[in-house]
């Protein structure tokens, strides 16, 4: 019963569900290894490469050049990066209230 509440709470908020299974594990706050700064809480932290909504977008999409952020245009389509815009967006708004 458990399993399927979680299943309608995500069904509900497609850009939730796709920042869970693609973002979350780096970026909700987890830190980085021993020593080394974590990449950035895409909810909390400042973003060094922009907030708007294009600037998520093409990071997502093309990544930062570097290894710890793959570009994800080749798995996500240019409306799932949309639904992960628009949540990373609004939930970084609902926290700064």
């Amino acid at each position: 019963m458990l399993v399927a509440i979680l299943l309608l709470a995500l069904a509900a908020d497609p850009g939730r569900a796709l920042f869970l299974a693609n973002c979350a594990t780096c970026h909700l706050g987890q830190g980085g290894l021993v020593g080394q700064a974590g990449p950035p809480d895409l909810l909390r932290d400042p973003l060094p490469r922009g907030e708007s909504a294009e600037a998520l977008a093409n990071w997502i999409a093309n990544g930062t050049g570097s290894p710890g952020m793959p570009a994800f245009a080749g798995g996500l389509s240019p409306a799932e990066i949309d639904q992960l815009v628009r949540y990373i967006r609004s939930e970084r708004a609902a926290l700064k209230r």
